[in-house]
């Protein structure tokens, strides 16, 4: 069963796309404010040595040009799974409400109350120990996901829906 997404539910979504943007920033800008800041640095101790200025320059773009093309290409292929998905996920519009089993699992060592996911196999739903208590194995659930991606959107114990839900693996 397809629907609309709600607001809060696209604003989930949203906040998804911007962990990743912000993800994507933190890991790259620093590697080229580095190159940037090399050729500042270092242009002033390479010309009072043998080498020209403009032979300088020279060989800083053809280094510089390498690796930006290097960042570049793991930038797009991490934007492609961080950022894409989700905004693939906007334009679609709908979300998928999928009925299932509930089986229940608590994890002693981190001490998390999870289920298990109906879809993917090692993967869990984490919940809050109120929502976790507030059903029994056997119990019907629904799931809300992403129709694109298959984002944990909610989850409708007991008909009360609850946005809190995350994704959890071991």
């Amino acid at each position: 069963m397809s629907n609309a997404f709600t607001a809060e539910e696209k604003l989930q979504i949203k906040t998804k796309m911007d962990k990743g943007l912000f993800s994507l920033a933190r890991t790259y800008g620093p590697f080229l404010l580095a190159l940037v800041l090399a050729y500042f640095y270092a242009r002033p101790k390479a010309t009072k040595s043998d080498v020209k200025a403009s032979d300088y320059d020279s060989v800083y773009i053809i280094v510089f040009g390498f690796f930006l093309i290097v960042f570049a290409i793991f930038a797009i292929r991490e934007y492609k799974k961080k950022v894409a998905p989700f905004k693939k996920e906007l334009t679609t519009g709908s979300k998928t409400i999928t009925p299932f089993t509930a089986r229940k699992y608590f994890d002693p060592i981190y001490k998390n109350h999870l289920l298990y996911h109906p879809f993917q196999e090692k993967k869990y739903l984490l919940l809050t120990e109120q929502d976790f208590n507030s059903m029994n194995d056997g119990d019907t659930v629904e799931l809300y996901t992403g129709s694109v991606t298959g984002l944990v959107l909610a989850i409708k114990i007991n008909g009360k829906l609850i946005t809190s839900v995350d994704d959890f693996a071991f």
